[in-house]
């Protein structure tokens, strides 16, 4: 198999050119992409080239630090309710770039009611947690949703409970330069991972996941788990969480 991109972000001007190859269902490196929302305008770009590409698997929300349309979460909720999305997310709490207290209060008010609907409409939630790992688990905690914690940073005993729990944890580029995040691949076993690149914010583009997944392969330390290679498990992994057929 090949691998998957479980957190990218399509939408962004940057990504025009790779827009294009998925409408051409063009794009042979990788078996899907997962297309991650921010707000009310951008899951409808989500929405709508995964209805032109197989290869785009949709994800929508409303991302911790998009502050200022926070009252537009009915819109997210409507979306969500109606859109065939794979996912919710982006959401979750975001301590590193909102400082606020008020307003680190209204991201849990609203990470919470997109928690309610994910869990009623049977949906798995994409988690954002910079900088407030202890906090999300906090709110994952009095819910009974599957979790993916994309690009996860926090302390390896937090991404142990999160395997505790069952949640996914997601590692990208930054394996490369981040003692933490290796860390974090240390501690989470194999069928607990995704493999992701957040691009362009962090990756320059989907396809940059080949490379974190020789990072990863170097800090696991072999080709196989239980008799299955490397890249089909994690492939395996991003199918049943996103409920993606191979």
């Amino acid at each position: 198999m090949k691998p998957v991109d479980s957190h990218c972000h399509l939408h962004a001007d940057e990504l025009s050119h790779f827009r294009n190859r998925a409408r051409q269902e063009a794009v042979e490196e990788l078996e899907f992409v997962v297309d991650a929302g921010l707000d009310p305008e951008t899951n409808q770009q989500v929405l709508a080239l995964a209805d032109q590409s197989s290869q785009v698997v949709p994800a929508v929300g409303l991302h911790p630090t998009r502050t200022e349309v926070f009252d537009s979460v009915g819109k997210v909720v409507d979306q969500i309710e109606e859109a065939e999305a794979a996912a919710v997310g982006e959401v979750g709490m975001d301590f590193h770039h909102v400082t606020d207290e008020e307003m680190r209060s209204r991201q849990r008010e609203v990470f919470e009611r997109l928690l309610e609907v994910a869990e009623r409409e049977g949906l798995p939630v994409v988690c954002h947690t910079r900088n407030a790992e202890d906090e999300v688990l906090d709110v994952l905690a009095n819910s009974g949703v599957e979790a993916y914690l994309h690009c996860f940073n926090g302390r390896p005993e937090l991404a142990q409970e999160a395997v505790d729990r069952g949640y996914m944890v997601g590692v990208g580029p930054s394996l490369e330069w981040s003692s933490r995040a290796q860390e974090v691949a240390q501690t989470v076993p194999m069928d607990n991972l995704l493999v992701e690149t957040d691009s362009p914010y962090i990756g320059d583009k989907p396809t940059d996941v080949l490379s974190v997944c020789n990072l990863l392969r170097s800090i696991k330390g072999g080709s196989a788990v239980d008799g299955v290679p490397f890249l089909d498990r994690l492939a395996r992994n991003a199918s049943e969480f996103f409920s993606r057929d191979l």
